[in-house]
């Protein structure tokens, strides 16, 4: 679930739309530009996410990207054993210039919303 973009498109449905979103598995080297729309409801945006490593191994993948008001958001996602199941840790570096309080505080509601989804997904919920 976490390293497929059909499951982020569906995870981030109810605060992010997204369309031209590749599908499939994610890859080291994916270049894969789209367009994000905040709620479905303002403009649509170009949006970019590069694949710079993605280790199933070792279970983490890391990605920049950039678009809609962000110059570059890093992204760190780990997934490791945990004492019921597995624990996903989710670690963002953004900038975006005088919006970086704001988009830092958005990305923490995204990825809090992510998660119910995520278990949904997984039937555990």
């Amino acid at each position: 679930i976490a390293s497929d973009y059909d499951k982020l498109a569906q995870m981030n449905a109810g605060m992010v739309k997204m369309r031209g979103l590749s599908s499939g598995k994610i890859r080291t080297g994916d270049d894969v530009t789209c367009e994000v729309s905040l709620f479905g409801l303002l403009p649509w945006q170009p949006y970019r996410v590069v694949l710079l490593e993605v280790n199933e191994t070792e279970r983490f993948f890391l990605s920049e990207e950039e678009g809609s008001g962000v110059d570059s958001w890093r992204h760190r996602m780990t997934v490791e054993p945990g004492p019921k199941g597995a624990a996903l840790t989710d670690r963002i570096e953004i900038e975006a210039g005088w919006k970086t309080p704001i988009v830092a505080r958005w990305a923490t509601l995204l990825y809090k919303r992510r998660h119910p989804a995520r278990l949904r997904m997984l039937g555990l919920a």
